[in-house]
């Protein structure tokens, strides 16, 4: 494998059952564990998020910087199909 390619950072969301509902985090998964500590937050990153922040405005409900609470599975999946489609990597 190329060095370029191990150096990979994907953005991409997350849902996680919960107590309370369906927990969304956005995340940057590095290609190479080794690397993950040598990385600050990308600026697609923000960008990522800064357009979630929009989208979920009132659907969902914010508990930190990336990681947003829904009430149902369906609207959290609702939100990762919209994400794919804009975000597509």
């Amino acid at each position: 494998m190329q060095w370029s390619k191990l150096r990979e950072i994907t953005i991409k969301p997350q849902l996680v059952k919960s107590r309370s509902g369906w927990t969304l985090s956005i995340f940057e998964d590095y290609s190479s564990q080794d690397d993950a500590g040598n990385y600050y937050p990308s600026s697609n990153l923000d960008e990522q998020i800064k357009w979630a922040v929009e989208q979920l405005e009132g659907r969902a409900s914010r508990t930190a910087w990336n990681i947003w609470k829904f009430k149902n599975k369906r609207d959290a999946e609702k939100f990762i199909t919209v994400y794919y489609l804009v975000w597509g990597q």
